[in-house]
């Protein structure tokens, strides 16, 4: 048996999981000075803008042999950017109530949730049990390394886990809809309608919030804001799109399971966060899972 993803897909998604790693550190930082719907509505206009360009070159590029945009492909992104604006207004709500390594543990939540409607309700996927054991081994892994103790303590908070789920269930489907309904587009292109239209819906989400440089903000938080848009979600869904579109939403979401080890990794580096036996020896039993996942059966 091997692994269903190339090499250059799995180096892909260890870039893409490290830079949605420095996603919650910006976040963390500019939530001191920064409300949080106008964060995200800052980080989706910085990203917009900065892609424009080069979606808008690929768009003219392709004129001459490509026709335009069709009505099923600029409702699909239309729900997908939805759907995106959804997820990040509950996970900005519920991590104010909700501990970081609860939060980590429920991001891989959007794997899980993206092979159930693979497998049952799009049959784009066939059950393995192999598959099943992988995600149950890499759940476990990535429990451990949070901390299990530590998760038990948390169940009042359960209101606040279920709207985060809430917002990676939003997620799963919006990448289930791109692969489906607007894989034929250019990935830049692609990247740039969602986030086009994720700006718009945090825009009417947040019309009665403070709206960008509405507030005063030091140095440091703006420079997180504009890290966060540049570079955590600009090249960031680009990257998550070129991998749906080469090896589909399922693989993609695998970032669900590795994000929160490279969070776990900056923290140490750059917070100096220790680090436990448990979550060290949790390392290989999350790769496992991965790697079981991840096999072409």
């Amino acid at each position: 048996m091997r692994v269903a993803a190339s090499t250059r897909a799995f180096a892909i998604l260890m870039l893409l999981s490290l830079v949605w790693a420095t996603l919650f550190l910006a976040v963390k930082i500019g939530d001191k000075s920064i409300a949080p719907i106008t964060l995200m509505f800052d980080r989706a206009l910085i990203a917009t803008l900065s892609l424009l360009p080069f979606a808008l070159f690929s768009y003219f590029k392709r004129q001459g042999s490509s026709s335009s945009f069709t009505v099923q492909q600029l409702l699909c992104s239309a729900v997908v950017g939805a759907l995106i604006a959804y997820m990040w207004i509950a996970i900005a709500v519920a991590e104010v109530v909700i501990s970081s390594g609860v939060a980590a543990l429920l991001t891989s939540s959007v794997y899980l949730f993206s092979w159930i409607l693979s497998v049952a309700f799009c049959r784009t996927k066939k059950f393995h049990l192999t598959h099943a054991i992988g995600v149950v081994i890499a759940t476990m892994g990535l429990a451990f390394s949070v901390g299990i103790q530590h998760l038990l303590t948390h169940f009042d908070q359960l209101d606040a886990m279920l709207l985060f789920v809430s917002g990676f269930f939003a997620f799963a489907i919006s990448g289930l809809l791109s692969r489906q309904y607007t894989n034929n587009l250019p990935v830049m292109e692609m990247t740039t309608l969602n986030l086009l239209f994720t700006t718009v819906f945090l825009w009417l989400g947040g019309l009665f919030h403070v709206m960008p440089w509405h507030q005063s903000a030091s140095l440091i938080p703006l420079l997180s804001v504009i890290w966060a848009g540049l570079i955590s979600t600009a090249f960031g869904y680009y990257l998550y799109y070129h991998l749906l579109n080469s090896s589909g939403p399922l693989f993609a979401n695998n970032f669900g399971y590795c994000v929160p080890v490279f969070g776990l990794m900056l923290s140490v580096l750059l917070m100096g966060m220790t680090v436990t036996w448990p979550q060290v020896l949790a390392i290989p039993l999350l790769l496992f899972g991965i790697y079981l996942i991840n096999l072409k059966l």
